[in-house]
């Protein structure tokens, strides 16, 4: 049987303001978990942030 790449588990602190704005977004979109809710704001962030300005490169 193939192993199954299930990724890497990251525990976070966050306040509870961010907790809020997170829950929000996580309800407006319908998202059916909070650990979902936050893979999409980090993968939409870094993906809007990438098209934003290009990588930097360390030339030495």
């Amino acid at each position: 049987m193939a192993e199954v790449n299930k990724g890497q588990r990251v525990p976070l602190l966050m306040e509870p303001e961010l907790i809020y704005k997170v829950d929000s977004f996580r309800h407006e979109h319908r998202i059916p978990t909070r650990a979902e809710a936050i893979r999409r704001l980090v993968k939409e962030s870094l993906s809007a942030i990438s098209e934003l300005k290009p990588p930097v490169r360390n030339e030495q």
